[in-house]
């Protein structure tokens, strides 16, 4: 028993002593170059405390000349390092690296040539003087060159880092960075261009964090913190880039003009695409294929999967607070999908003529194989906050917690068949029923009745099936579905896409209105070779003028608006119904009439 009792106080001891080191170390981060905005991030999380409210203790290491941060965390002198997408390479050695996040969704390694040297494309470079760097430093441009057969074409020099050896004609391609180069050349009145990797399909990551898998081993959670507070500091920092600019200024003495330094942040804020993921995302998928590229170009033989390498946060399911976030998080991530498909569209929008269908055309393309994978990565956690309402629901006594999770579920279904519908847009992956109109129309409204109600908009349901008209109750969609039992055959979730996107409108139209009665009105009507739906609102209808305009893609008279809604309700009806849809001024306000024929 004493035995025990002192083995017992030990245990208890070493664990204090321990968990006191754990406490008093000093995490280090090692630098790929010289202070600058490539870095803003991890300054801001330390100068603003991230580091400290997260209980860690963070030295951040300058550039050091004769090593890289690769050795310099291998050999235990930094716990953490920046560097670039070639340290999968070192994992495939056997080394035992572990890709924590990926600030940099597009690696900032380009070629860079004079406006007037006639080297444009990758092909024009045969022949050329091009410095680089030693193939591990280089990794993109020499994967690029030897991607088509490129890197024996060339006259290859060791890069000097000096820019005035391609302003004097020493040599004709430069090495760089496309937030540093480009500038100091433009500033010395030198046009360049720019030729990329990722446009020729080389699509590596830039400034990848990295750390040991024995430093994830022994201090799991710090290592987590470690990542969210970098990631804290660099939202900081793209936020607030004047302030940043002012520490790399004056607590790190960055050589850099501020002029510079800002030239570099608007481009960083480029490469993390943080308007498209978020910051520091990395996918299993893109590894591989990154993995696969170097493979098929001959740099790496394949000697281990990939599972070791991307770093995966320790999972902690709080299920006492579960019940009361998950509601909360569907709503969000409804809300998330909606503002990641409105964005997406807008960075593939250019500024060129609407009339251009074939440019159109690939735009839209191009946005499909976005939504495709936005689908993708949105699937898994729909059906995991499924299981955990259904879990919930089945668990709980209370009727109105059963209530309210049962609406959750519902929301959750509506969002994932949403969903489907984007992808089946584009890519014409339709798995097609037949339907009640009354049905649909009705679940429309039910989606939109909260904040139809916030705003006091009423909304009234009318059926003109048989010889006269019958209002229906539109809080019971049975009842509606009685009085006018007429289908469709197609996507219904497509179809109450249709419907929602005019409710939208005219909630809009009636939010601000200081009228007492506000009102959408919508009557469906059958009479034998027609369905004909009637949608009406007592707003203060469409301007002449534009009548002509709104089912247009792009148009919008609202700032924050899209251009989209009118214009995706019109390509529906049309292209997958046959029908039409047309926009008038009503006595009393605007009135939206769609026709289709009988199935």
């Amino acid at each position: 028993m004493i035995c025990k009792k002192c083995c017992l106080i030990i245990f208890i001891f070493f664990t204090f002593f321990l968990c006191s080191i754990a406490a008093d170390r000093t995490y280090r981060l090692q630098l790929v170059w010289h202070h600058q905005f490539q870095f803003a991030g991890y300054y801001m999380a330390l100068e603003k405390g991230f580091y400290a409210e997260a209980g860690l203790d963070v030295e951040i290491l300058p550039v050091k000349k004769d090593s890289t941060p690769i050795n310099e965390v291998l050999s235990n002198n930094a716990d953490f390092g920046i560097t670039t997408s070639g340290v999968v390479l070192n994992y495939f050695d056997g080394y035992p690296l572990v890709s924590v996040a990926a600030i940099f969704q597009k690696s900032p390694l380009v070629f860079i040539t004079k406006a007037d040297s006639g080297i444009e494309t990758i092909w024009d470079m045969e022949g050329r003087k091009v410095m680089l760097l030693d193939d591990m430093s280089s990794l993109e441009l020499v994967s690029l060159l030897k991607k088509y057969g490129m890197l024996n074409k060339i006259i290859r020099q060791p890069s000097s880092f000096e820019i005035q050896d391609i302003i004097d004609g020493r040599t004709e391609v430069f090495n760089g960075y496309r937030s540093n180069e480009p500038y100091e050349l433009e500033s010395k009145n030198v046009k360049t261009n720019i030729i990329d990797p990722f446009d020729y399909g080389v699509k590596f990551y830039g400034d990848i964090l990295f750390t040991t898998s024995q430093m994830i081993f022994d201090y799991p959670e710090d290592v987590e913190a470690f990542k969210q507070a970098s990631i804290r500091g660099w939202k900081y920092a793209l936020a607030h880039t004047e302030e940043a600019i002012d520490v790399i200024k004056n607590v790190y003495n960055s050589p850099k003009t501020k002029a510079h330094l800002r030239y570099e942040a608007n481009i960083i804020q480029e490469l993390t695409q943080y308007d498209l993921v978020p910051l520091g995302f990395q996918s299993s998928e893109r590894w591989e294929q990154i993995a696969d590229m170097l493979m098929g170009i001959g740099v790496v033989g394949r000697t281990r999967d990939l599972s070791g390498f991307i770093y995966e946060a320790p999972e902690a399911i709080n299920w006492e607070q579960m019940k009361a976030v998950v509601f909360v998080f569907t709503i969000v991530l409804l809300l998330v999908v909606l503002w990641r498909y409105i964005t997406l569209f807008n960075a593939k929008k250019t500024i060129l003529e609407k009339e251009n269908m074939m440019i159109l055309q690939s735009k839209y393309a191009a946005l499909g194989e976005m939504l495709g994978a936005i689908t993708h990565q949105l699937k898994q956690p729909l059906n995991g906050i499924s299981i955990i309402l259904q879990n919930i629901e089945d668990s709980s006594g209370r009727k109105d917690e059963q209530k309210w999770v049962g609406h959750g579920l519902e929301l959750v279904q509506h969002m994932s068949a949403t969903i489907d519908g984007f992808r089946m847009f584009y890519r014409n992956e339709r798995m097609d029923r037949e339907f009640s109109v009354a049905l649909s129309v009705c679940g429309a409204f039910e989606l939109s009745s909260g904040y139809l109600k916030y705003y006091n908009i009423n909304y009234i349901l009318s059926c003109s099936c048989g010889k006269r008209e019958t209002l229906c109750d539109p809080s019971n969609c049975e009842d509606a579905h009685k009085h006018c039992d007429i289908t469709l055959y197609g996507n219904s979730n497509e179809f109450k896409q249709v419907i929602m996107n005019l409710i939208q409108n005219s909630r809009e139209a009636l939010m601000n209105l200081e009228q007492e009665e506000k009102e959408i009105r919508v009557n469906l009507a059958f009479d034998g070779e027609l369905i004909r739906i009637e949608f009406s609102d007592n707003g203060p209808g469409i301007q002449p003028e534009i009548l002509d305009q709104i089912f247009e893609p792009d148009f919008t008279e609202k700032d924050d608006g899209t251009g989209l809604g009118l214009y995706m309700s019109k390509k529906i009806v049309e292209d997958h119904y046959n029908g039409t849809i047309r926009a008038e001024n009503a006595d009393f306000g605007a009135r939206f009439i769609i026709s289709f024929p009988v199935n």
